[in-house]
């Protein structure tokens, strides 16, 4: 169950001004619902709008009609509309998100009025919860834990005329709000926008639905965690109580109440989704929280090519850059002295002992001495200011080094097993290129670019299915320079415009496409040639030149320049010729 962000005990609950009245009001109006009758009004305008709409809303439109019906329809007939809106399609967020934020006809008492029917916790205006610290403290007390299901359950005879508004716009907004945790959980792409209009949901109406926008962000789970660190970043106000910083604050006790409030942990949690740790990588960088330095160095030689740049990128904004503004507290000594001290280690600070751990028990012989940012006229040491930096680029680039001789170790036993083990070999090479982001070679492996590249194309030659050829073929592709690539890429897509699946428009569609890159194909395509004339005789003739094709152009060459240089010679004679007579 939410409690309140910011815990202060039980104090503020009853230290409000004038604190009977407003409970007064409210025992009152809640009394005089559950013994109002039921009213008809709502039969006399369900005449007035269309039928009701039974899918979810696809478009702006549907959407429109059903927030419509929700609002005029009879009490009785409000559970189709509802539902609908709870599972509205990621395609109208625009639409719905601009009604969650919406104004909202009744106040914060109102509301209140129509919850206590079910037991919904609102926070008062201290932020703490009630209804929850009583039951967390033995109080037989209701509570609601779905206000969702809870609220579709009130009789319409307990809801007076005059509140029936306040509690469709109660209904609404519980129902958008399902709705937007819906569309996270099946769209991750607008997860980070449905998380932030949820944060500001938060605190809209004097935090009213707090409680049921702390389950719909539970609900959206681990797509919610980025957004989350990302809004955790407190602003430097200087009012503790200033909305901005509660809202971080609320987003930190998600973070918490997902168990992903350590990097360490939510890391660990997303390691088996790279987008969601990529995207995750990503956020710690922006948010830089002190305590995700470490993990995050621990990804920096990742398998992965994306991840390993994520995580570099992430770790290189904790050394890059500024320093970091430094967080102080007064300290009281004694005599009364009171002095500025740091109140807590920076993020760079603690990206500056993470690499420095990390350096000393990897690369001991390049680690560098402490030193002090701040000198004693206190300016800044741009070289100690730079040291995380450098130590970060010589853990790189050690890694990086190693990462190429291991690879270079196993594409060699790959290679010198090929005509024994082919399949293992290309699994193997498959593995090797995939982490170095396939074609992606270091200087050091360079040289073995066209072995790599001709066992693709050999491995093209030794099936039969056009699909598997041209698979092997885009391998070979993605090892070759300028021409050469555009004419395996061709003739890649002249294997696949034979597949057996291709309708016939598809395949001149990819047999244009061939020939664009590359005409040399049009008497090969034309001739229906064998797959071992796609995939090998004429890749020589229409990529790099050949030794005789060399030969040739050398030799055209010496002649033009030997004709120009005779024709030279002549005309300088013949200028000869002009003077002497």
């Amino acid at each position: 169950m939410a409690v309140a962000p910011i815990d202060r005990g039980m104090a503020g609950i009853d230290d409000e001004v004038d604190p009977f009245a407003e409970a007064a009001a409210l025992l009152q109006e809640t009394w005089r619902m559950e013994r109002a009758p039921a009213l008809g009004s709502d039969s006399q305008m369900a005449a007035q709008i269309e039928a009701i709409e039974t899918e979810p809303p696809a478009d702006a439109r549907a959407f429109a009609r059903l927030v419509e019906q929700l609002r005029r329809a009879p009490l009785e007939e409000l559970a189709v509309p509802v539902h609908n809106l709870a599972h509205s399609q990621a395609s109208v967020w625009p639409e719905l998100k601009a009604e969650l934020l919406g104004e909202r006809a009744g106040s914060k008492t109102q509301f209140t009025a129509i919850l206590n029917l079910i037991g919904g916790d609102v926070p008062n205006r201290y932020g703490h919860f009630a209804r929850s610290w009583k039951r967390n403290h033995g109080y037989s007390v209701k509570l609601s834990e779905d206000w969702f299901a809870d609220l579709q359950r009130i009789p319409p005879g307990q809801i007076s005329g005059p509140m029936r508004k306040v509690y469709r716009d109660a209904l609404l907004t519980v129902a958008l709000a399902h709705g937007a945790a819906r569309i996270a959980r099946e769209e991750p792409a607008l997860a980070g926008e449905v998380v932030e209009a949820l944060l500001d949901l938060a605190y809209l109406h004097g935090g009213t639905f707090r409680d049921e926008i702390g389950r719909a962000i539970h609900s959206i789970g681990d797509e919610a965690v980025p957004p989350l660190v990302r809004a955790s970043v407190e602003p430097s106000v200087p009012r503790d109580d200033d909305p901005r910083r509660l809202r971080a604050r609320y987003a930190s006790y998600n973070l918490d109440r997902l168990d992903r409030l350590a990097p360490s942990s939510a890391l660990a949690a997303a390691s088996a989704d790279a987008r969601r740790l990529r995207e995750l990588l990503d956020a710690y960088g922006e948010a830089k929280p002190g305590d995700a330095a470490g993990p995050i160095l621990e990804r920096v030689d990742h398998v992965d090519p994306e991840i390993r740049g994520a995580a570099r990128r992430a770790f290189s904004a904790y050394v890059e850059g500024p320093p970091p503004r430094m967080r102080v507290k007064l300290v009281r000594r004694l005599g009364g002295v009171v002095e500025r001290r740091q109140a807590q280690l920076s993020y760079r600070a603690l990206a500056t002992l993470a690499i420095r751990d990390r350096v000393a028990a990897e690369l001991p012989e390049q680690l560098e001495e402490e030193c002090e940012i701040r000198r004693e006229d206190g300016s800044y040491d741009q070289r100690c200011l730079d040291q995380p930096k450098r130590l970060t680029k010589l853990l790189y680039a050690a890694l990086d080094e190693e990462r190429e001789r291991e690879r270079r170790t196993r594409l060699e036993a790959a290679l010198a097993e090929a005509s024994n083990e082919p399949e293992e070999t290309e699994s193997t090479i498959d593995a090797v290129l995939a982490s170095a982001d396939f074609g992606e070679l270091g200087e050091s492996l360079e040289d073995l670019r066209p072995t790599l590249r001709d066992f693709y194309i050999g491995r093209a030659r030794s099936f039969e299915d056009p699909i598997e050829q041209a698979s092997r073929l885009r391998k070979a592709a993605s090892l070759a320079r300028g021409k050469q690539a555009d004419a395996l890429r061709a003739r890649a897509l002249a294997f696949e415009s034979r597949h057996a699946g291709v309708t016939e428009l598809g395949a001149e569609m990819l047999r244009r496409r061939a020939l664009e890159m590359d005409p040399s194909l049009a008497s090969i395509l034309d001739a229906d040639a064998s797959p071992h004339e796609l995939a090998g005789t004429q890749i020589a003739r229409s990529g790099a030149p050949t030794r005789s094709r060399f030969w040739l152009a050398w030799g055209l060459a010496m002649a033009v320049l030997g004709a120009l240089a005779w024709l030279g010679g002549r005309r300088r004679r013949r200028e000869r010729v002009g003077v002497s007579s």
